[in-house]
Order: structure tokens, then sequence, then C-alpha cells
């Protein structure tokens, strides 16, 4: 069904992803706003591995939810440390 590079690089994905969500369960633990970041994150890490099982130059078009994902999660989190 893959081949062995998606294979690998979605083991690498997978790993990076999990990591990420549990640093940000512990940086975020007393956080007021905690749900909407992880809605944003789970998000972000369910576009990723769909990324990597990609084989055709639709993944251009398809890379929009990534990159609005991450945009969600980067002004999350600078709304919520400027102090507002």
């Amino acid at each position: 069904m893959f081949d062995s590079s998606t294979v690998v690089m979605l083991i690498v994905v997978t790993f990076i992803s999990s990591l990420v969500h549990l640093y940000s369960i512990s940086y975020t633990y007393e956080d007021l706003h905690n749900p909407q970041f992880m809605c944003y994150l789970s998000i972000l890490i369910f576009v990723m591995p769909m990324l990597v099982t990609r084989n055709n130059f639709s993944i251009i078009f398809r890379m929009g939810g990534s990159r609005s994902c991450s945009i969600f999660v980067n002004s999350f989190l600078v709304y919520t440390t400027s102090g507002r």
C-alpha cells in the first residue's frame, strides 16, 4: 500500500506529533483557553499524516489545511501570551 519512505516518514511525523502534543499538554495545563488550543493542535496533528500519505500533486491544494491549522495555533499562542 505505501512505499518504505512513506512508512518511515509516517512514523517520524507521528512520533514528533505525539511529542509536541504531550509537551503542549504540560505547557498549557493551567491555561484558561486550553480546550481551544488543544482543538487547533489536534486538527493540525490529524492533517499531518494525510500530507505524508499523499502520492500525487493534489497535495499542493490540500496543504491549505495544515497551513491554516498552524496559523491558528501560532495566533492563539500570540493572543494568549500578549495579555489580552
